[in-house]
Formats: C-alpha cells, structure tokens, sequence
C-alpha cells in the first residue's frame, strides 16, 4: 500500500525530523563543551613543601 501524504504531513515530519536531529546535535555540542568525551588522565605525587597548591590546582608538567 502506498502512502500519499498531504504538503501540512509532509511539513509536520519535515518538523519533526529537524526538531529530533537539532536536539541530538545540541546534546553532543553541550557534552563536548562539558568535557564528557576528552580523555583524563590522573597523575599523584608527594611534595615536601606544597604551600599554595591545594585539592584541584592546575599545574603544568615538563613546560
């Protein structure tokens, strides 16, 4: 059976389709600026002296 839809059918899924596609690439650009998909790596040390560093500083290593 072939179906023959109406131009306010075919507008509506048009719609819809843009609708469902915009909301999954929303998804994937606000994972992306969360960090959700990088790659983390953890590194632990021991200082003697660790004055001004504390839980969650940023520090550079080798540069």
């Amino acid at each position: 059976m072939i179906n023959k839809f109406n131009k306010f059918e075919r507008a509506a899924g048009l719609f819809v389709s843009v609708a469902i596609i915009g909301g999954f690439a929303i998804a994937i650009f606000v994972a992306i600026q969360k960090g959700w998909f990088a790659q983390e790596v953890q590194f632990s040390t021991v200082f003697e002296n660790a004055e001004g560093i504390h839980s969650g500083t940023k520090v550079q290593i080798a540069g």
